[in-house]
Parts: structure tokens; C-alpha cells; sequence
């Protein structure tokens, strides 16, 4: 069956490269929190950035609800995330798509920056990321 899971139908934004690449070049510790149940790892490290190295050597932290038994909106995913990432919650910028399961990051103190999701990967959403990080 065909569906969220399946990257195919599910293009990452043609701009997740320039964004990861940007928060490299700024020391941002980077952390992926995803409910999805596959593994995004092996997606990752088929991505390569101009240097070379993979999307997936960008990420320090990886927590998805699979391996750690909780998924969104539940706070306890979030605050694994806070808790292997280091910094305090306040020092976080948690990015997502859908307002309505991110509720807990808030209340935890990070700010949340809410982009919908494109419709097509060419829109190019996270440039504003880097902007609200002064990067």
C-alpha cells in the first residue's frame, strides 16, 4: 500500500540540502523527530550535499516513534528528543508541519516554526529556518 511512508509520493522540498548544509556551516546541532514508521536514515544517506558528505551526516539526533514506542502529539517523544539533542528546551527550534501535533514542543518551551508543507518540492519552504536562526 502506497502512502505517507512512501517517499516517492512524499518528495523532501528542494531545499532540505541548502538548509542542511546551512545549519552544518553554523554549528546547529541537528536532531530528526518523526512519527513516520520507516526508517529515514537510508533516505538520508542517499542525499549528498556539494561537499560530498550525505543529508544523514548532518544529523546527530534521531528519534522516530518506531524505535521509541510514543509518537506525536504525546510530549514524552519530545522531550526524548530534548533530552538526547542537550540542549534546554528553550535554546530549540522545532520545525514541523502540522500544528496540531507539535502542541507539546511548545509547551515544553521550544519554539515551534510551523511551514506547511509544499505542494511541490520546488517551492523551496525552508529558507525561512535559516532566516529565523539569523543564519
Amino acid at each position: 500500500m502506497r502512502g505517507r511512508a512512501d517517499v516517492a509520493l512524499n518528495p523532501f522540498a528542494d531545499d532540505v540540502g541548502d538548509l542542511l548544509q546551512g545549519l552544518r556551516t553554523a554549528g546547529v546541532r541537528v536532531g530528526v523527530l518523526s512519527d513516520i514508521h520507516v526508517d529515514l536514515r537510508p533516505l538520508f544517506a542517499a542525499q549528498r550535499l556539494s561537499d560530498g558528505t550525505s543529508w544523514a551526516d548532518v544529523i546527530a539526533v534521531w528519534v522516530l516513534s518506531f524505535e521509541v514506542g510514543v509518537a506525536k502529539p504525546d510530549r514524552q517523544i519530545f522531550e526524548i528528543a530534548l533530552q538526547r539533542l542537550g540542549p534546554p528546551a528553550a535554546q530549540v527550534l522545532m520545525v514541523e508541519d502540522r500544528g496540531g501535533w507539535d502542541g507539546a514542543a511548545t509547551e515544553l518551551g521550544m519554539t515551534t516554526l510551523l511551514l506547511l508543507p509544499p505542494t511541490q518540492p520546488s517551492e523551496r519552504p525552508l529558507h525561512r529556518v535559516l532566516r529565523r536562526l539569523g543564519i
